[in-house]
């Protein structure tokens, strides 16, 4: 498991965390999210998971959720263990990017008993919605800690998502209360470059705060009518 293997990933990061936070003065520990696999409905056995040497499937609500709680118990007890000096394990990030109601007849049964025995460890969840994708607008009913959408700008080799369209999405953002994930992506099939997205980005949350102080005075104006 790389995740945390001696010198990787994790170790890795609090050397790293640990060299930064002492140039900075920082006695605080760094928040690390663990992701959380999506456990796909399959056809065929899971694997064992309790050791008694028969492999679970992965095809119920009940299967489904027993291995979502083995994956984050085997996370939560290798951090534990490892006792990393710079480092605080903060929650999971559940890796499905959308809630795909065909996948099962359980998927909203199935994404709140992940939040649920997360919050049950006293840790967080975020959900990562590709733009606009199924679940985006009703995150917090489905338990989430907190959610960030994407934009998508990343993809444009996909001629699908133009620089205008950031409107849309940063209304879609402000009105479910989201925050924003920001990617990447080196290799693009069109020029809309990452200073282009932001300084778009930029003109419309400015407009959006004024439209915002225009409509509070607005209501004050009729307040005292």
């Amino acid at each position: 498991d790389c995740t945390f293997k001696e010198g990787q990933d994790i170790e890795a990061l609090d050397k790293v965390v640990g060299r930064v936070y002492a140039e900075l003065g920082i006695k605080d520990k760094y928040k690390v999210f663990l992701t959380m696999p999506y456990p796909t409905v399959l056809d065929k056995p899971f694997g064992d998971i309790d050791g008694d040497g028969i492999a679970e499937n992965c095809k119920t609500l009940e299967e489904r959720t027993a291995i979502i709680k083995w994956f984050a118990d085997k996370c939560i007890n290798a951090f534990a263990e490892k006792g990393y000096e710079n480092l605080e394990l903060a929650g999971f990030y559940w890796l499905r990017e959308e809630v795909n109601y065909s996948d099962s007849d359980h998927e909203v049964e199935l994404v709140k008993a992940f939040n649920e025995y997360a919050e049950s460890k006293k840790l967080r969840t975020i959900f990562d919605p590709f733009y606009l994708s199924t679940g985006f607008d009703h995150w917090e009913e489905l338990g989430f800690s907190s959610a960030v959408m994407q934009p998508n700008v990343a993809f444009t080799n996909k001629d699908y998502f133009e620089i205008g369209m950031l409107g849309e999405f940063a209304q879609s953002v402000y009105n479910n209360h989201l925050g924003v994930e920001i990617e990447t992506n080196v290799v693009i099939g069109k020029t809309i470059t990452v200073d282009a997205a932001l300084t778009e980005g930029a003109k419309i949350c400015a407009g959006m705060q004024v439209e915002k102080a225009k409509a509070k005075a607005r209501s004050r104006r009729e307040s005292q009518c």
